[in-house]
């Protein structure tokens, strides 16, 4: 009796998760500067469209640089732990990151509950609508950004992991 070999879909489900750990960080560093550039312009022209106060905290440039940095290392550090674990990692990765961003939102949208008068480590944190509209842009330019290196779609397989060269 002939035996059908899995090699094919065994090397197809490799390639989507075999990117290397240095690989993955090498995506990350590439992805800073690019969700780093990208949301410092959503936040100059939001800034200057908006009117925001220069003391809103959250849209200063070190605060937009740092955050976005935190979500780049999360996104890369989850996509490495997700690619180890399952074995079709794009589609779950793609998944949580969509729930991830969602959830990420609340933090932003609660700034709408703090009084313009708070004071003390609250000062400067109070936002309008437009504010918190130009942070969750940011939150979606980061994600596009991360997701868009980890997973393109125009890798074969589904969007399989190819290893950055």
């Amino acid at each position: 009796m002939a035996r059908i070999s899995s090699a094919p879909h065994r090397a197809a489900a490799q390639q989507e998760r075999g990117a290397s750990t240095h690989s993955l960080w090498r995506t990350g560093v590439i992805a800073l500067p690019a969700a780093g550039a990208a949301n410092l312009l959503v936040r100059a022209i939001g800034v200057r469209v908006f009117s925001v106060s220069p003391d809103f905290k959250p849209l200063q440039v070190g605060p937009v640089i740092f955050f976005t940095l935190v979500g780049i290392v999360g996104a890369v550090t989850v996509f490495a732990v997700v690619a180890r674990l399952t074995r079709r990692p794009v589609g779950v990765y793609r998944a949580l990151a969509l729930a991830v961003l969602a959830l990420s939102f609340l933090p932003d949208l609660s700034l709408l509950s703090i009084p313009p008068s708070a004071e003390g480590q609250m000062a400067g944190m109070a936002a309008t609508g437009p504010e918190v509209a130009i942070l969750l842009l940011m939150h979606v330019v980061t994600a596009g950004v991360c997701v868009g290196l980890l997973t393109p779609p125009a890798w074969p397989h589904a969007g399989g992991i190819k290893p950055v060269h």
